[in-house]
């Protein structure tokens, strides 16, 4: 079978299509996630306080998020195996460059990097999902490939934290940049070659970016989907620490287990989002009102973390989760309002959105937990609180701005 040829057989897609970009979903996610854990390390190391940290973090987000619409062009154009692949090439860079900081300048560079290395991770796998697997196994494969991801964010976790008592924090970064240069090699390699739009001129492409940004469904879905799946990636991947550490008094590796738990319910709410839900579409199920229960069910999740309930902390976190995660069928739903070649395009410019939101949030949080200290003199648990019940007022706002695309849920959409 030559680069070009499609492969044919069950096996042979999920050897070639599927697992080369369920690694790099894999991969994507397990380097989101180590600032959680080495925090208290960078910290003493860089004198960083936490709003520093929390800054520093977003980069990642930020880079992440600024590469989207040339992401979503690059992968209609040319194809998933080619853009992730040389990307991840670009990931593994960064996280070297992020073991060889000595200055916070350059661990900002480091996981800028990283962030514009894995930022098609996840995009490029949709990408292939929808070029090899029919409309009616969209929703399962995607999910499969999220749960991946899970692996990735659980490996970042209680893993990392046990690593950790083996060698620094350094030693750990190498070592995800030799990976990452690893799961390049696996994409380029075992993905067969396809393009998805090459034949179309650059402005034909951005002419299909324009038509996602003017359909009315995406500004729908668009902000319930950024203060929902945005709030889980900011605090899945720093906040739930501090929470764990100022509101329930956790120690380190207290803090860990849950981050654990946190993680692995990563993949069980991909899995809710993708697996579970093929069985309710199959049945004529409306797509838009499976996600209206997701979004409701994960502000449900946040009123006791937001009044300081310290009872059940892994189940808590657990749903927090879950259903956080489930609200990434929000893509699916915009993919296939659209025609199959724009998957890219319109993937990536919600995932502009989401994960600029994850960013701006990342950094407010802990620039408005510091500012509520001020102003009212609270403690940091106190602070932590409010600042969440902040979050789930926008939520509401946002939850009646979507409600509207439920009243026409018997009809498909159109873009």
């Amino acid at each position: 079978m030559s680069r070009g040829e499609a492969p044919t057989s069950i096996a042979a897609v999920l050897a070639r299509c599927f697992l080369p970009f369920a690694a790099g979903s894999l991969m994507s996610y397990l380097l989101r996630g180590p600032n959680a854990v080495i925090a208290p390390q960078l910290a003493a190391e860089f004198d960083l306080a936490p709003a520093d940290i929390g800054v520093l973090t977003s980069a990642y987000f930020a880079a992440f998020a600024a590469a989207q619409i040339p992401l979503g062009v690059l992968l209609d154009r040319y194809g998933p195996r080619r853009v992730n692949g040389s990307l991840f090439l670009i990931a593994g860079l960064g996280a070297m460059i992020y073991a060889r900081a000595h200055s916070v300048e350059m661990l900002a560079v480091g996981r800028a990097l990283i962030g514009l290395g894995v930022c098609g991770g996840l995009m490029s796998g949709f990408k292939a999902n929808v070029i090899y697997w029919p409309p009616q196994r969209l929703v399962l494969m995607n999910g499969i490939l999220l749960a991946a991801g899970g692996i990735g964010a659980a490996v970042a976790t209680l893993p990392l934290q046990w690593a950790l008592s083996f060698v620094d924090w350094r030693s750990a970064m190498t070592a995800l940049a030799a990976i990452s240069v690893c799961v390049s090699l696996f994409i380029l390699v075992m993905a067969p070659e396809r393009g998805g739009g090459g034949e179309l001129a650059l402005s034909d492409q951005l002419a299909g970016v324009r038509r996602v940004f003017a359909a009315g469904l995406f500004w729908r879905v668009m902000p319930i989907t950024v203060l929902t799946h945005g709030m889980f990636l900011a605090y899945q991947s720093l906040w739930a620490a501090p929470w764990l550490e100022h509101v329930a008094g956790l120690d380190a590796a207290a803090r860990a287990i849950v981050l654990l738990v946190i993680s692995c319910s990563i993949i069980a709410g991909h899995l809710l989002g993708g697996v579970a839900v093929e069985p309710l579409v199959r049945r004529g199920v409306d797509k838009r009102r499976i996600l209206a229960v997701f979004f409701l069910a994960f502000m449900a999740t946040e009123i006791p973390i937001a009044l300081g309930v310290t009872a059940f902390l892994p189940l808590l976190w657990f749903t927090f989760t879950l259903f956080g995660c489930a609200t990434i069928f929000a893509y699916t739903i915009l993919t296939q309002s659209f025609p199959a070649g724009m998957a890219g395009r319109v993937n990536t410019a919600l995932n502009l959105t989401v994960f600029a939101g994850a960013f701006a949030l990342q950094a407010l949080v802990g620039w408005a937990i510091l500012g509520v200290q001020a102003l009212a003199s609270l403690e940091p648990g106190a602070a932590h609180r409010i600042v969440i019940a902040g979050l789930l007022g926008l939520q509401v706002v946002a939850y009646l701005w979507f409600r509207p695309c439920l009243a026409g849920a018997s009809a498909s959409p159109t873009p």
